[in-house]
């Protein structure tokens, strides 16, 4: 599980780093906030792309993820993508 605040560095160099850093693939769950809230469409784009090659099977986006970027994630990517909250309780 990767639990970011607000990710200037990107959601995918972050989970990059991640996987290269403890050399485990495999990510249950992103929880936070993606800092996608003003990205370009492109930006968009690769970043679902990206995410789709984790196949991460639990996306709770925080605020700073935009609205927009939620929605086009969750046609991206489909029912993993959710609007995360301030109190969110998660079980595995």
């Amino acid at each position: 599980m990767v639990c970011l605040g607000c990710c200037h560095a990107g959601v995918i160099n972050t989970l990059r780093h991640l996987t290269r850093t403890t050399g485990e693939s495999r990510v249950l769950a992103v929880i936070g906030g993606l800092h996608l809230l003003h990205a370009s469409p492109e930006r968009l784009e690769r970043t679902a792309e990206a995410l789709k090659e984790y196949t991460v099977p639990y996306l709770w986006l925080g605020h700073c993820s935009g609205d927009e970027a939620v929605g086009f994630l969750k046609r991206k990517l489909g029912p993993s993508v959710q609007t995360g909250y301030a109190g969110l309780k998660v079980g595995f």
